[in-house]
């Protein structure tokens, strides 16, 4: 990567992370795509971005847009716990919680320690009416913010 594109990055980093500025953020990572191979961690931020972006009159194109971006992320590094994580957060804000559910139990698997993904996969065991599965998920994730030090 050029010096030049490390800046567009960086640039798209903080318009997303620093000033929640995710129409610029999606500008500065689609422009560095179009010069670079697809990169997953890219990917995923751009993805995230569109999710983060989804006002209501715009929600079901950028959740679509988001959801292209960490399926190609996903499929180029299937490993990556985190990208599962963003797409599941998609399925379950369209409805999806089998999906999400199929995406998240692995991520806890691997990650057991990932509070968040605990919460989410609770959320999708409750919708899909798995209240057992559910409740070792919400007990998972007091279990964790219970030791957390603030």
């Amino acid at each position: 990567m050029s010096e030049e594109q490390r800046a567009v990055l960086q640039r798209a980093f903080a318009h997303q992370r620093g000033g929640g500025e995710f129409a610029l953020a999606i500008e500065s990572y689609e422009l560095l795509l179009s010069s670079i191979p697809p990169h997953p961690d890219i990917l995923t931020n751009l993805g995230a971005a569109y999710a983060a972006l989804g006002d209501s009159r715009n929600a079901i194109r950028s959740y679509e847009e988001a959801r292209v971006h960490l399926e190609k992320a996903l499929r180029i590094r299937p490993e990556a716990c985190h990208v599962a994580y963003h797409l599941a957060q998609l399925w379950l804000m369209k409805g999806e919680p089998a999906r999400a559910r199929e995406l998240l139990s692995p991520v806890v698997e691997a990650v057991p320690d990932f509070a968040e993904a605990h919460m989410s996969l609770a959320a999708a065991c409750y919708r899909l009416g798995l209240r057992e599965e559910g409740d070792r998920h919400r007990d998972a994730v007091i279990e964790l913010k219970s030791g957390e030090t603030h």
